[in-house]
């Protein structure tokens, strides 16, 4: 049933892409980059001016929903008797391997976008080094990123990126777990609460578009994610109307996870906002 899902979202997800602004916050250099470069969605720490049709209502609906997820998942933490900082819900059996360094790769590949393409100007791969040697290399050919399984949590400080000339990330060996950047990030956003922090609050204030199916497995999707990808394939939403479609679900670990859904969704580039002009009327 899920593989039918499937096959009916990417159809509907092939509709050709509206006409992009330079203020999208998407970059438009990723429809043209090529194909050595990281596959991120440029401009993470920029703050689209919001739109002034839209009620201050949205962007406080936000916060609230922010501080709400927030507050829940220092709950569970408490419950679970697990230190925020290596407390990880439970998550697809795709990700049974993944643990604090690939959280820490993917904050890191993040927030150092612009230094990360500059260093693939002389190299295809980067290395990320910390305290007890390589953590992971990055390969931005094939958008593969190799962990180290070895790596303790006290390696993860200070880590720093190097060129990799002579390596790849499918060729280092048993010590290192291949996935891909997608992956990394779709974890990211899935497990780390302060994940959220990375959306521009005013994205809540635009109509919210799927511009293309998330580029992780199948396995990392859960029925909760295809719901909300087929909503979102049915045609642009708004922050406002998702949530309360979701609160007539009556689906409490929905509620809960929306917020780091569309932080998944956001992190690898699937999702975007409509300016107004492109919107058909009400």
């Amino acid at each position: 049933m899920i593989n039918q899902l499937l096959q009916r979202i990417a159809k509907r997800g092939t509709k050709s892409t509206p006409p992009r602004r330079a203020d999208s916050l998407v970059s438009s250099n990723l429809l043209s980059s090529p194909l050595s470069r990281p596959f991120f969605p440029a401009g993470s720490n920029q703050q689209p001016a919001r739109l002034a049709t839209q009620p201050d209502r949205a962007l406080a609906m936000w916060q609230q929903s922010k501080q709400a997820y927030k507050q829940a998942c220092v709950d569970r933490a408490a419950a679970s008797g697990a230190a925020l900082d290596v407390y990880i819900p439970p998550m697809p059996q795709v990700f049974t391997d993944f643990g604090s360094a690939h959280k820490a790769v993917a904050a890191l590949l993040w927030a150092q976008q612009p230094q990360i393409d500059q260093l693939l100007n002389a190299s295809h791969a980067v290395a990320i080094r910390g305290s007890e040697g390589v953590v992971a290399v990055y390969q931005a050919l094939d958008q593969i990123v190799g962990v180290s399984r070895k790596v303790s949590p006290a390696g993860l400080h200070t880590l720093a990126l190097r060129t990799q000339p002579n390596g790849s990330a499918a060729h280092l060996g048993a010590d290192f777990s291949a996935t891909t950047a997608p992956m990394l990030l779709w974890f990211y956003a899935q497990t780390v609460p302060h994940a959220v922090d990375l959306l521009p609050d005013n994205l809540m204030c635009q109509s919210l578009e799927l511009r293309k199916f998330p580029a992780v497995a199948a396995q990392a999707l859960e029925v909760r994610h295809l719901g909300l990808i087929l909503r979102f394939s049915a045609g642009a939403i708004s922050f406002d109307q998702l949530l309360r479609q979701v609160d007539l679900d009556v689906d409490a670990d929905a509620a809960y996870s929306l917020c780091a859904d569309l932080a998944a969704l956001y992190l690898t580039g699937a999702l975007c906002a409509v300016p107004a002009s492109v919107m058909p009327p009400a």
